[in-house]
């Protein structure tokens, strides 16, 4: 589940994201808890812009059940701390069940070939008020289908 590489290119939905002055801690790279915090960016955005979900007060919630991370190269203050630079992240559907999706996600430094960061996280969706697994809408599903790539060197 978690790919060894892949490229910008192996990510169909991209979103930039805000470096932020607290992301780094005092070895001057972007401490590993804040590419959690990225990656959470990266899917709530993906469900708010493209499935409609109102992950806040709608009737379903995305719980991550799994996930896991493989860091691959730091993100130095340098040229991002001072400017409020961007980095890109990366999702990809890797399998999608009846109530659930697996995702690869990556994070990207400006102009890097390369990825920072590849992880992958399991959401389960969950009616809000029974906790129970519900299935993905049918609109929801084909929106997810569209990211649905094939296999990474893992």
């Amino acid at each position: 589940m978690l790919p060894k590489t892949a490229g910008l290119d192996d990510f169909a939905y991209r979103t930039p994201i805000q470096l932020r002055w607290g992301d780094f801690d005092l070895f001057d790279h972007v401490n590993n808890v804040a590419y959690y915090s990225y990656f959470e960016h990266i899917t709530l955005t993906f469900y708010r812009e493209h499935l409609g979900l109102d992950v806040v007060q709608g009737p379903l919630l995305c719980l991550v059940v799994e996930n896991g991370c493989r860091f691959l190269a730091p993100i130095d203050s340098g040229e991002y701390k001072d400017a409020g630079r961007m980095i890109t992240g990366g999702l990809r559907v890797v399998r999608l069940g009846t109530s659930s999706v697996t995702y690869n996600l990556g994070l990207f430094a400006q102009d890097a070939g390369q990825p920072a960061a590849l992880a992958y996280w399991i959401h389960v969706f969950v009616g809000r008020g029974s906790g129970r697994p519900e299935p993905i809408s049918e609109p929801a599903r084909g929106r997810l289908a569209d990211l649905v790539a094939g296999p990474i060197e893992s």
